[in-house]
């Protein structure tokens, strides 16, 4: 199975969105769902200890196979893996003990990972987070393709956090949070090491990837968008949506603006933030 193509490096720029919101590093992050490590290599990049979390032992074991296009996670300083579900995971740890937590779990019809999209694992995972971090999760056509998948998606989101920004690139990734804030420019201040930040920055001179360019984000949506039916782990309309949309085959082949259209807040234009 492949979810995405790890040559264009989209999965780095979905863990450094993060950064656009601290003006420093992280003292501590959460990654649900390691995959590739991509996406976790870039959280450990702006986090002074970071935590990834997966429940597929393959997915660990071929980090280090694929350690040319995740900097070698593997072999990286306070980074801490656990083969352990992600669900069991939030409800066992220390309230207020994340800056961050990311979660890349696969698509909601996949082996049980609807529950990671619940309203019973927000809720978990929002007592984890410090009173001003942050959720991040992301959806495809595979989890969302009218408004009234969308609504239902961010439910347990807009339960559970004040504020909600949707940035559409590289996809669209949901970013949830308590604390009003501006989104900073990513500079180098934000990684942890020297190391991170020269290995950023090789990417965009190789022109794998750039953060730099404007990411187009709608901002604080929470308002504008109709109340959706709340998925829990009893009940689930995220999954069954899911399902739908991957029997359907529907490729995801439709630009940001046009998919953004049918969220678009009510009085608000798509913003721009560049680095």
């Amino acid at each position: 199975h492949m979810s995405h193509n790890i040559k264009n490096r989209n999965e780095v720029v979905v863990g450094l969105l993060s950064g656009k919101y601290f003006d420093q590093p992280l003292s501590r992050a959460l990654v649900v769902g390691v995959g590739t490590g991509q996406s976790a290599w870039a959280v450990q990049a702006v986090s002074q200890s970071t935590d990834l979390v997966e429940i597929a032992p393959a997915a660990f074991k071929g980090l280090s196979e694929l350690k040319e296009y995740n900097n070698d996670l593997v072999h990286k300083p306070k980074v801490n893996m656990f083969l352990a579900d992600g669900f069991s995971f939030v409800r066992k740890c220390r309230p207020g003990s994340y800056d961050l937590i990311l979660s890349t779990a696969t698509y909601p019809a996949n082996f049980n990972a609807s529950k990671l999209y619940s309203e019973e694992f927000v809720a978990l995972s929002k007592r984890c987070l410090t009173e001003k971090g942050v959720f991040e999760t992301y959806f495809d056509a595979s989890a969302v393709q009218d408004k009234i998948q969308l609504a239902d998606f961010l439910a347990p989101l807009k339960k559970h956090f004040k504020y909600i920004d949707i940035f559409m690139k590289p996809y669209p990734v949901v970013v949830a949070y308590d604390a009003d804030r501006s989104l900073r420019l990513l500079s180098g201040s934000v990684f942890v090491s020297a190391e991170n930040s020269k290995f950023y920055f090789a990417q965009i001179e190789a022109g794998m990837l750039d953060l730099r360019q404007c990411s187009p984000v709608y901002r604080k949506v929470q308002s504008s968008i109709p109340e959706g039916r709340m998925s829990t782990l009893d009940r689930s309309f995220t999954e069954a949506h899911s399902f739908s949309n991957i029997v359907s085959n529907i490729r995801w082949e439709k630009n940001e603006i046009e998919f953004g259209d049918y969220f678009k807040p009510e009085g608000q234009d798509l913003q721009a933030t560049c680095e």
